[in-house]
């Protein structure tokens, strides 16, 4: 899986699935003062990793399972198109989304 801000390569080399564990500590924490866990605006990285290919697939079929018991998850974005910034023209440009802004899905 990519690298992210708390699961830095040596803790995801400990813990291949450090990023589920890191959300299901905060979701523990959260449901012990009485209120729901929402994970939103998340998604396969920032940087150099790809979230046109294989991995951000992979990332999100390996976490729903692991997140299952999390209130609300909600991956960013649905698809390419959205409101912020720019929107490239190009299918395949290293959006946010898990479809392309033509509707391809990734």
């Amino acid at each position: 899986y990519p690298p992210s801000p708390i699961c830095d390569t040596s803790a995801t080399a400990r813990d291949p699935d450090c990023f589920a564990h890191k959300v299901l500590s905060a979701s523990d924490a959260v449901h012990k003062a009485g209120l729901p866990f929402f994970l939103t605006e998340y998604n396969n990285g920032l940087g150099d990793s790809s979230r046109d290919d294989a991995s951000a697939a992979a990332f999100v079929v390996r976490n729903v399972g692991l997140l299952a018991s999390v209130d609300l998850v909600s991956w960013w974005t649905f698809s390419d198109i959205f409101e912020e910034a720019w929107m490239a023209s190009a299918p395949f440009h290293n959006g946010y989304g898990l479809m392309t802004v033509h509707g391809i899905r990734k």
